[in-house]
């Protein structure tokens, strides 16, 4: 029998409320989410097969994302102005001024492919370290705070 090597790489782009999200984002975090669950399984699935899979996670980059990307409701709910009302005016104030060079996030793309070295994540920006390392920390805090109780709910011995 024939073997044939089988190799290849495949490059999910998640975002930032993958990580943790805010009001008023809820589907789009909600997908990017799914899509980084789908891409850590399908990562497992297809390491026998040669086939490597890496999750790029940009922050805020200087696209068009948020002046064509974001449509707003027509009507304008009050209660809601100072939650996610107040996320909309945010990223309507960053258009033009976000951080990140989509340039230099290519860049970073191909060079992490060509070298070789596939982390499943791969954060771009100094905004999403940060969001990784405190969504960590949170995570931790809150295990840290109800180990007793999730252990009390396993069978006894």
């Amino acid at each position: 029998m024939l073997r044939t090597r089988r190799s290849g790489h495949i490059v999910n782009i998640s975002a930032a409320a993958a990580i943790s999200n805010y009001a008023g984002f809820g589907i789009y975090g909600g997908a990017k989410a799914a899509l980084e669950l789908m891409s850590e399984s399908l990562r497992l699935e297809l390491a026998p097969l040669g086939i490597q899979v890496t999750l790029v996670q940009p922050g805020p980059f200087r696209t068009e994302f948020i002046a064509r990307g974001l449509e707003k409701a027509a009507t304008q709910i009050a209660d809601y102005q100072a939650s996610s009302g107040k996320f909309g005016r945010f990223l309507e104030s960053m258009n033009g001024r976000q951080p990140g060079d989509p340039a230099k996030a290519a860049a970073a793309i191909v060079k992490m492919v060509l070298d070789g070295e596939v982390p499943l994540h791969l954060p771009l920006g100094k905004y999403v370290v940060k969001k990784c390392r405190d969504k960590a920390a949170a995570l931790t805090r809150e295990a840290e705070k109800w180990e007793a109780v999730a252990s009390s709910t396993d069978f006894s011995a």
